[in-house]
């Protein structure tokens, strides 16, 4: 976690057009697990840093308990530019976005 706040730090401190580095792209951060000591698989962490040029809402903390993980990446996708309209496989497969992360 150090290392990912120092890497935020520096995409912060850099200029990029009337912004910086971090406010103009989505950082998609995840674990293998939700919790390492039994690998589980409920309560998966992500972490959507920065606000891709406006098209995401900053700042902000969501929670989605029994949620498909899927889900967020979906969401992630599409917010940088994406087309697709569905992503995983099996029970992972979503066409659905997580609520109130993306900027309509």
């Amino acid at each position: 976690m150090t290392c990912l706040a120092e890497f935020l730090g520096n995409m912060k401190a850099l200029t990029e057009g009337a912004d910086n580095v971090l406010a103009n792209s989505l950082v998609y951060v995840t674990s293998c697990t939700a919790w390492g000591k039994v690998h589980g698989t409920d309560d998966w962490p992500v972490l959507m840093a920065g606000k891709a040029g406006g098209r995401m809402k900053g700042n902000q903390h969501f929670r989605y308990p029994g949620e498909n993980l899927s889900r967020a990446l979906l969401t992630a996708a599409n917010i940088v530019g994406s087309t697709l309209t569905e992503i995983g496989k099996a029970e992972g497969l979503t066409s659905s976005h997580l609520p109130g992360i993306q900027i309509a």
